[in-house]
């Protein structure tokens, strides 16, 4: 890639060139249903020209190829030059399939390498007549230059000097021929200003563009320039350049020169001088520059030469990539191994600008309350200070009274009365009493404003907590999208015919619940594809309506995202589960099941009804693992299903991981979160209530025995403390329950979730650490994994016994 593209400009990228791949998959299965229908034939045909345009502008030359050739093939489709049918639209589909992942190759770092000469000219074969056509059109131009183009060629800034053709030299790795493209714009064209860059972009997709002039930033400024020179390496003829060259209506001329070879030979002297080599700046050239050492050495240890077979092509990449890798693992640091994978990897929400307004208006909020707790700031140091005076003279008052007090008593007692002197006492200390009335008054006032400012604030940050939470959260669109296609696939495989209905495809979910739900999701869509759904010979036997119906949902319920996956097909045969448990000895034959109990068994590791392993499934792996990334999100899975109509599985995950409500707890001088949703109750149990059965504590919780696990003991924080009562939190997934023994509780609360870094990430028991309001750190409970070790360590009990 060019020294010029920056990292924010590749995560733009690849973020635009997915949601094109989206768009154009979309689409062509509206047209596999609908071959006439022109908005799905336009958006492809756009998504194409986008994707196209922008692979070249990052130098991706293997995708803006194929994108270009889709770009033709679609165009054709267009005007009514080809007519669609299921065999093209398979064309287009793996047309697509191969741009995904060469988009995903150049994501990971690396090139596409696979072979895919036979799509693509499935692909151009779709567009031989256009070609043809085009070919018996195109005459023989003359490359003889006109006085005019003369002059353009004597321009002293089109001059290319020695160490100008020692750096095209260098450049040329492939060793292909040189041209001089020279372009003169129409100066009245309104899109003037960009016809450069558009000129650049459309030969990188044939050349590779060794030098401009004027230089690549001033033609991508906005500055209008008429003439512009590009020197390219490319393996077409002059006039096949020229087609690439020529926008209509922006370019007035259009001359190319090949450059000749005696003008590319150098002196060593002069190539010596100019090999100093200089420091890289950033890891990408250095990646880059060791990339072209590297295809110089390869290409001449090979020593056929190469007659454009793809064969040889693809062996010279893989050596490359091959070459590549063994390079950087030998040569860069750590620091700068760390480097390249964050190159690879990019997280980018698209956000509606709504959403944004909304913070902006939150966070102006913030200002203005802040402001009245500026003010709310001094008139307390203005109180303070007034109260320091009030206080000062009060104290000067109170001394001047008990001065006179002495004066008074040694007066005629005769003259005052007894109550005349209360009266001038009660004088005395009523002034006193009013001295600070004023202050009290300030001072209620301030409250007040305080309080008011409280509940704004209150307000407020629920409200930008909400906002940013809303900001996080993606249409579950972004995975439902890809069943489509999927679900097309899968029933050509299996000959089935299914209909599939989305519903509630807008309902928003975190962004960072969308990989873990995929994987599940698909699972259980495939095994309603191959196990639930019957045959379309089946289905009209028993009078079933054709294609069979697959519905996915969504649905928000307050904090909680509950999507469902139903099919009318078979159902589940609960005797079948219970025959298939029993072989396993996973139950005994004499168990008594209840129906929701035998659907669980279904999630029992390497549980599977299938009778033979295909393509799609019956391995036996797959609803464990589903169970166990669904508990992941702190989520619940369930089936129902009733025999001869359809099953659905319902899941049911938080509105989003950020922040959760919490139970927190106290264990000796340590607090504990668990996640509200795993809490099933609290109890309080009296000492004699805890029990030891094969050397394992154990409660009975209204006749249920669950196994009880000290979290003291498991995370050795202190000794255990002996009480009459204790407190026990009962816990549990699915089916699974476990008591968990604490200190005290002290109450629930929304806590926001903190990754564990470095050696804490491996401990068991442990999801995160939130941070309390007094500036605690609590630790936050894996309820999955603290089942899992209550279940070993009671095992490991039994076996010491």
């Amino acid at each position: 890639m060019s020294d010029f593209l920056d990292e924010g400009l590749l995560k733009d990228f690849f973020d635009e060139a997915y949601v094109q791949i989206d768009i154009m998959e979309e689409n062509l299965l509206v047209l596999e249903k609908n071959s006439k229908d022109k908005n799905a034939i336009d958006a492809i045909f756009r998504a194409a020209h986008t994707l196209k345009g922008n692979s070249a502008s990052v130098s991706m030359e293997e995708i803006t190829t194929i994108t270009h050739t889709l770009e033709d093939a679609m165009d054709q489709i267009r005007n009514n030059e080809i007519k669609l049918n299921s065999k093209i639209i398979d064309i287009l589909l793996s047309t697509l399939d191969i741009i995904k992942n060469m988009v995903n190759s150049r994501n990971n770092g690396t090139v596409y390498k696979k072979n895919y000469s036979k799509v693509l000219n499935n692909l151009k074969s779709l567009g031989n007549a256009k070609a043809k056509d085009k070919e018996t059109k195109k005459g023989e131009k003359s490359e003889e230059t006109s006085p005019d183009e003369e002059n353009i060629l004597k321009n002293p800034k089109f001059k290319l000097s020695e160490y100008d053709i020692i750096e095209l030299n260098d450049a040329n790795h492939d060793r292909l021929p040189l041209y001089k493209v020279l372009i003169v714009l129409d100066e009245t064209n309104p899109m003037r200003t960009v016809g450069g860059i558009q000129i650049f972009t459309s030969l990188r997709e044939i050349s590779t563009v060794l030098k401009t002039v004027p230089e690549f930033e001033e033609i991508y400024s906005d500055a209008f320039h008429k003439e512009i020179m590009y020197i390219i390496a490319s393996k077409l003829n002059i006039e096949d350049i020229r087609d690439y060259a020529t926008i209509p209506d922006a370019t007035e001329k259009v001359i190319i020169m090949p450059l000749d070879d005696k003008n590319l030979k150098i002196s060593s002297e002069i190539k010596k001088k100019d090999s100093i080599s200089k420091p890289h700046d950033t890891i990408e050239e250095k990646i880059e520059d060791i990339k072209k050492d590297i295809i110089e050495n390869v290409k001449k240890n090979i020593k056929e030469e190469l007659n454009g077979d793809e064969s040889e092509d693809d062996e010279i990449n893989n050596l490359i990539e091959e070459q590549k890798t063994k390079y950087i693992e030998e040569k860069f640091s750590q620091k700068e191994k760390e480097e390249i994978k964050e190159l690879k990897t990019s997280s980018i929400l698209r956000v509606d600008s709504q959403k944004i307004d909304i913070l902006l208006n939150l966070v102006s909020e913030i200002v203005i309350n802040k402001s009245s707790y500026n003010q709310i700031s001094n008139q307390l140091n203005d109180l303070l200070e007034n109260s320091y005076l009030t206080n000062n003279e009060y104290k000067d008052n109170l001394k001047e009274i008990f001065d006179k007090i002495p004066y008074i008593l040694e007066s005629d007692k005769n003259e005052l009365k007894i109550e005349e002197l209360k009266a001038e006492f009660q004088q005395y200390f009523k002034n006193l009493n009013n001295k600070f009335d004023n202050i009290v008054n300030q001072l209620k006032s301030i409250i007040t404003k305080y309080k008011s400012n409280n509940i704004n604030l209150d307000r407020i940050s629920s409200s930008l907590q909400e906002g940013v939470m809303h900001v996080r959260m993606v249409p579950i669109q972004q995975i439902f999208s890809r069943f489509p296609r999927m679900i097309r696939d899968l029933c050509r495989d299996l000959n089935k015919d299914i209909q599939l209905n989305i519903q509630g495809e807008d309902t928003e979910i975190d962004k960072a619940m969308i990989d873990f739900l995929m994987d599940p999701l698909i699972h259980i869509v495939r095994n309603a594809i191959d196990h639930g759904i019957e045959r379309n010979d089946e289905r009209k036997k028993i009078n079933k309506p054709i294609p069979a119906n697959l519905e996915l949902s969504a649905v928000s319920q307050g904090n909680i995202i509950n999507i469902s996956i139903s099919d009318d097909g078979k159902g589940i045969d609960l005797e079948k589960i219970k025959n298939r448990a029993i072989e396993k000895g996973i139950i005994d034959k004499d168990t008594a099941l209840k129906d929701q109990d035998a659907y669980n068994l279904l999630f029992e590791p390497g549980f599977s009804t299938a009778d033979k392993v295909t393509s799609i499934s019956g391995r036996g792996v797959g609803l464990d693992v589903v169970r166990k990334n669904i508990e992941k999100l702190n989520g619940t899975i369930k089936v129902n299903s009733e025999l001869g109509m359809g099953t659905i599985f319902t899941i049911n995950i938080p509105l989003t991981l950020a922040i959760i409500q919490g139970l927190l707890v106290k264990v000796y001088n340590e607090i504990y979160s668990i996640p509200i949703s795993s809490v099933l109750e609290s109890i309080r149990i009296k000492k004699d209530e805890i029990k030891l059965i094969d050397n394992y504590e154990v409660v009975n919780i209204r006749n249920e025995v669950l196994s009880l696990l000290r979290i003291n003991r498991l995370f050795k924080s202190g000794e255990d403390i002996k009480n009459d009562y204790y407190f026990v939190v009962i816990v549990g997934t699915q089916d699974k329950k476990i008591a968990l023994l604490v200190d005290s509780i002290v109450g629930e609360e929304d806590i926001v979730i903190k990754p564990l870094k470095d050696k804490y990430t491996n401990t068991p028991g442990i999801s995160g650490a939130t941070i309390l309001g007094d500036g605690t750190v609590s630790l936050i409970l894996d309820i999955t994994q603290l089942i899992e070790l209550g279940l070993k360590i009671e095992e490991e009990a039994r076996t010491k016994k």
